[in-house]
């Protein structure tokens, strides 16, 4: 018995490794700490979630933040 794959499981395989390289040069290069590459991703994600977030809860208004009514 196998297991068929979603469509889209290669392709964010491959971006998350493309991301992780980045990060992993950006790293080296600048000689940044793990606390500035966390607190950087965590950054990005929190914009990234607040609009998802938005979309979701007010499907017909993504710009009307998350929170209100």
């Amino acid at each position: 018995m196998s297991i068929q794959l979603h469509a889209r499981t290669l392709v964010v395989a491959r971006c998350r490794n493309r991301l992780g390289a980045a990060v992993n040069a950006m790293w080296e290069d600048d000689e940044l700490t793990a606390a500035e590459i966390v607190h950087i991703l965590a950054s990005l994600t929190s914009e990234y979630t607040k609009y998802c977030l938005r979309s979701e809860r007010h499907p017909e208004d993504p710009n009307k933040k998350a929170d209100e009514a």
